[in-house]
Parts: C-alpha cells; sequence; structure tokens
C-alpha cells in the first residue's frame, strides 16, 4: 500500500489503541445488524459460544452453527483484535441470522443456497466499511468523510473495456450458473492470458466443459465452461515480463496522491478480488481430481499449474512432490466445495447495492438507478430498517425457493453478474490504469 502512495491508513493500529476486545467486536457486529431491526443474539449464543483458543486441541476455524432448538445458535473462532476478525465476526453472524431468519420454515427448508449464506455477511461488512461507519467506530478520523473522493471515471468505464473482449466475468457467470458445471470430455481450449489485449485470447483446439459438485439448492443445467490448458512452462517466462517494471520507476509512485477514500477502496480491492480467482482454482482443482483427470504422481505440480492458469501467481520457491500446498486450505481436507466463494463474490455485492437502494429510498426499489452522488464504496447501510426488512427478507425464505427467485425479489436479477461489482470498484478504475501506465507495468502472464 506504501508502495503506490506513500501514505496508509493502519486501521489494525487503530484498533490496537482504542484497546478492543473479542467481546466488544462480536458486540459491534451485533449492532450493525441490530440497527437495521435484526435481533439480537440469544443468551445461549452468549453462553455457549467459543472466541478464544480454550487449549491446544481446540478447532478454531471461524463456524456458525444452528443447533435447531430452543434460539441456540453458536460461533466458534478463535478471535484477535484485528480488522480480519473484526471481517469474520460481520461474516459468521450473518451466518447466523440467517438461521435466525428461516427459524419459522418447515425443516426441509431451514437451510439455504450455500453461495446465498456466503454473501451476507460479506455485504453488510461493506456498509462497516464506509468511511462514515469507520468514524463511527472511531477508528478513522471525520476528515476522511470529507475527502474529495466523488469525481468520477470518465465514461470509458470498466463495462466499456470488458465488453470488447472475448472473455469477461458476467459469461463465466452466466455459464457457471450457480447449479453446476457440466462436463464433456471431448474439447479442450487453449489460452493465452492477455488482460492489456483482450483479457485473454482463446484459440480452440478441442472444448472441455464441466460438470461437478451439485449444491444445496443447485438445479441441473446443462451449461458450457470455457476451459484453459496449463501454463507450467511459463514460468520462467512470467518471471521474465514481470522483471520489466524498472525499479527506478517506482521513484515516480509519489505523484499519485490518493484520498483517504481511495485508500480505504484500494485495501478493500487487494483484499476481495484476488478471492475470485483463488475460490475458483480450489474447485477447479477439486473436480478435475474427482474426474480422474490428474497425473497422481504430480499433484502439487497440478496446483501450480493451475495457480498459473488462472491467477497468475508461481510458487516463491520450488515446491516438488513431498508438499500438498492445495491442502493449506482448510475447505481442501474437510471436503467443502469451494465454489460457493466465488459464486458469492458476485452476489455479496448484488446484494449490498439493493440494500443501499433501500437505504437511499427508504423502501424496496429494484428499478429506480442510485443517483450520480451515490458512490457504492460510501453508501452508508447502518441503521437502515428498510434495508434490514429487505434483508430478512431474503434471508427468511430459507430453501422454500428456488435461490434465482430469492435473488430476484432482492435484486431484481435472476442472474449472478459482475456489474454490482464493477459498480462499487469503478472509482478505482481511473487509479489503476494512471498506475500502470505511470509504471509501464505489464498485464497479463
Amino acid at each position: 500500500m506504501d508502495f503506490i502512495t506513500h501514505k496508509s491508513i493502519d486501521l489494525d493500529a487503530s484498533i490496537k489503541n482504542l484497546n478492543w476486545t473479542v467481546q466488544h467486536m462480536v458486540k459491534l457486529a451485533e449492532d450493525f445488524y441490530q440497527s437495521m431491526g435484526l435481533p439480537a443474539m440469544t443468551p445461549k449464543f452468549w453462553r455457549e459460544s467459543v472466541l478464544e483458543k480454550k487449549n491446544g486441541d481446540t478447532q478454531c476455524h471461524g463456524t456458525a452453527a444452528d443447533m435447531f432448538q430452543d434460539d441456540d445458535y453458536r460461533l466458534l473462532y478463535c478471535a484477535d483484535t484485528t480488522m480480519e476478525d473484526l471481517y469474520v465476526l460481520h461474516h459468521e453472524l450473518g451466518h447466523i441470522h440467517y438461521y435466525m431468519a428461516y427459524a419459522n420454515q418447515p425443516v426441509l427448508f431451514r437451510q439455504a443456497n450455500s453461495a446465498l449464506q456466503e454473501s451476507i455477511g460479506d455485504a453488510i461488512f461493506y456498509g462497516v466499511m464506509t468511511p462514515q461507519h469507520l468514524h463511527r467506530l472511531n477508528l478513522v478520523n471525520d476528515t476522511i468523510g470529507y475527502s474529495d473522493s466523488t469525481a468520477k471515471p470518465p465514461e470509458q468505464k470498466l463495462e466499456d473495456v470488458i465488453e470488447r473482449n472475448d472473455y469477461h466475468p458476467e459469461k463465466l457467470i452466466n455459464n457457471l450458473k450457480v447449479d453446476q458445471m457440466e462436463t464433456n470430455q471431448n474439447h479442450k481450449a487453449s489460452q493465452k492470458y492477455d488482460i492489456a489485449d483482450n483479457f485473454y485470447d482463446i484459440s480452440k483446439t478441442n472444448e472441455k466443459q464441466y460438470d461437478k459438485i451439485s449444491d444445496s439448492g443447485f438445479s441441473k443445467n446443462n451449461v458450457e465452461a470455457k476451459r484453459i490448458e496449463t501454463f507450467g512452462d511459463r514460468i520462467d517466462d512470467t518471471l521474465t515480463m514481470n522483471m520489466k517494471i524498472d525499479k527506478s520507476d517506482l521513484n515516480t509512485v509519489e505523484t499519485l496522491d490518493l484520498t483517504p477514500d481511495e485508500l480505504l477502496l484500494l485495501k478493500q480491492a487487494l483484499n476481495k478480488i484476488p478471492q475470485i480467482p483463488y475460490a475458483l482454482v480450489i474447485d477447479e482443482y477439486r473436480w478435475k481430481y474427482f474426474e480422474g483427470g490428474m497425473d497422481m504422481n504430480a499433484l502439487n505440480k497440478e496446483f501450480w499449474d493451475l495457480t498459473l492458469e488462472l491467477q497468475g501467481i508461481v510458487p516463491p520457491e520450488e515446491r516438488d512432490e513431498q508438499y500438498f500446498d492445495v491442502a493449506a486450505k482448510f475447505h481442501v481436507p474437510d471436503n467443502t466445495a469451494y465454489i460457493r466463494y466465488f459464486l458469492s463474490s458476485f452476489i455479496q455485492h448484488q446484494i449490498f447495492e439493493a440494500l443501499c437502494r433501500a437505504a437511499v429510498f427508504g423502501r424496496r426499489d429494484m428499478t429506480t438507478p442510485l443517483p450520480d452522488t451515490i458512490i457504492m464504496n460510501r453508501c452508508d447501510i447502518y441503521g437502515s430498517k428498510a434495508a434490514g426488512k429487505l434483508l430478512k427478507d431474503f434471508m427468511s425464505r430459507g430453501h422454500s425457493q428456488h435461490w434465482r427467485e430469492i435473488l430476484f425479489a432482492t435484486t431484481g436479477n435472476t442472474d449472478i453478474t459482475p456489474l454490482a461489482l464493477q459498480r462499487y470498484y469503478r472509482p478505482l478504475y481511473n487509479i489503476l490504469e494512471r498506475t500502470v501506465k505511470k509504471l509501464n507495468i505489464p498485464l497479463g502472464w
């Protein structure tokens, strides 16, 4: 962050200076939901939840539990007092509020599509990360609210750039649906990534389609997903390409004067955007393994080939077959499908935009566009009962309807699209473009 801006906003330091405790952070997360008209955590939640490591055997991965009786909802998370922990607490309380909202459904419907489940807490956290709410929490001073961050990028924006590409996230989403990816061994596509020139060019030699992992509430559709060959032999080329950045160019970066708003949005992007291809890598790997399409003597190489292919990342050192790096992700040995997080990356922005619209208009409104003066990363939904009512209606349906119907009732859209995500990060577009030009950074791999 300092490399780009020579300034920073250290929210972790602010938390330490305020001497927050884990209990206080849970209360803050509870308060945000309550401000929107959602219920408080139950007495059993406070009595039975585990918020610190009891002994060496405590499994500390953040987990929310519905015990299916007597308002018994629990949280297991060995939290510290950092901004990341504050995020996890909001995320897990999102699950618990989902449980509470559909508690009156028949047992069969007391669950939710996993991609929708993973979206609630993250959508709420966009509200937490607004400058207004961070000031409300005393994490930033009030000058951040008056920074000049309302300037809009020129009309040639993300949508225009993406629209002229052969591939873009919306097409991938429409192929994946939420349902499942269909497999056909007859096709394969080799692709060359170049974000600067149409993201990547696709030269079809064969096509390969994917099928695997039906998730809760996912219907069966025959859909085509573009597949890419491995890039294991291109690691040296990638490293050479990245060395094109002249270190002397770094001296020019100090001229990029980012506002506090832009710094916060950049922090958000660095945290959230890399998660999208990473989430796809995890389940692409699992699906390929389940298909029997892997070299069983090169399982770690298969993972890093896929990571380079989809993320443009190479390991920092040689990682041979004595390692099994993909298993470092909790969900892999736990056999938990990870595609839910890929899809949630888009759904959470759609939900947040719907909550923002409800907060602005004071009612459910799926058609009226937000005024140009409303910048998504500054949309303060804290205290909006209209947004809370919309969210509770979304969650209370549980599994009683198809996920498309539930999504439409909240966002006005039956599809998962990247458009809300683009609108959220739009203020960053000019900044990143300016930085790329100034440093002559090569894009793609």
